[in-house]
């Protein structure tokens, strides 16, 4: 007949005058041994639930939309309509003749050539020459003259070192 020793609890870092006696079975003693002990269950279960999570997020966000033109695409135009909001709605029962009659989205790559494109941006870069916002974006509108200087907006037309800039076929071509 064995009698087993109620092990007496002690403050950390104490060392115990009796030692606990090993009551394991073999295969815990050889993972004891090896300084490795695996709850597999736990394991099966995190990977489960993980796969889970991944096949619900993945489902969710699902693309159900559909692509109206792609970048590489190369489109003479493209139109769909689309259906207008209340706002909107509520605008064309005031003004009847102002405004369009139909909602809707249009892609076009023919609708300004790339030789205009090159005139424009280059219009933009010699007229934000003189200007530059301390901070933000930086404004040119050739139609007010307004450009965006430091913390203010200045007319461009009315600068002295500004005014042979634009030329007239800049402007043909503006508008």
């Amino acid at each position: 007949m064995t009698v087993k020793q109620r092990a007496t609890r002690k403050s950390p870092g104490s060392t115990s005058a009796f030692p606990r006696p090993d009551i394991r079975n073999g295969s815990e003693k050889e993972n004891a041994r090896s300084g490795i002990r695996i709850d597999w269950r736990r394991i099966v279960t995190r990977m489960l639930m993980m796969i889970g999570i991944m096949v619900a997020v993945y489902f969710s966000k699902a693309n159900k939309t559909v692509q109206f033109a792609k970048q590489d695409e190369e489109i003479g135009k493209k139109y769909v309509e689309i259906s207008c909001s209340e706002d909107y709605a509520e605008e064309l029962r005031q003004f009847r003749g102002c405004i369009p009659r139909k909602c809707g989205r249009m892609v076009s790559d023919s609708l300004i050539k790339p030789g205009e494109v090159a005139a424009l941006r280059n219009i933009a870069e010699r007229g934000l020459a003189f200007g530059g916002s301390s901070g933000g974006a930086s404004i040119l509108d050739l139609h007010s003259g307004a450009l965006s200087q430091g913390n203010a907006f200045v007319n461009i037309y009315k600068l002295e070192t500004s005014r042979k800039i634009f030329t007239g076929e800049d402007f043909k071509i503006y508008s």
